[in-house]
């Protein structure tokens, strides 16, 4: 598995973890640096773990992004105001919440079990290959 970068995909299942939010923290970074640690292997395993640094770094902005928002509404916010309809920070909380706390560990757990399961094929890594040998450098 770790020949091929699968192992980056694989450590998705880290967001099985059962508190949301640190689910996807701990998933989203072990999967950055698992991902971009897979590019020193070969070109099969530096492309599938680019793709897992890539999905783990979105992850991790998300909670970053969440979390910042989420301290710059409770700053700025008048406790004693009620409000009709959300305020802009409030859709953005709903909306990165629900990324971080359900959709973001649900891939990683999904692309994780895949890895598990399901190597990569020769064509593709044939495929694979080829690019990288006729990539310019």
């Amino acid at each position: 598995m770790s020949e091929d970068g699968r192992l980056a995909w694989a450590l998705g299942l880290l967001g099985l973890l059962g508190v949301p939010g640190l689910a996807a923290l701990v998933m989203s970074i072990v999967m950055l640096v698992v991902g971009l640690l897979q590019r020193r292997r070969n070109p099969v395993a530096a492309h599938v773990g680019t793709r897992a640094a890539i999905f783990g770094g979105i992850t991790l902005a998300t909670v970053i992004a969440f979390f910042t928002i989420l301290i710059i509404g409770m700053v700025t916010t008048d406790p004693t105001r009620t409000y009709d309809t959300p305020p802009p920070l409030g859709i953005a909380l709903i909306v990165l919440g629900i990324w971080m706390i359900l959709v973001g560990p649900l891939v990683g757990v999904v692309m994780g079990i895949v890895a598990l399961v399901r190597p990569v094929s020769r064509d593709k890594a044939a495929a694979i290959l080829e690019r990288a040998a006729n990539a310019p450098r």
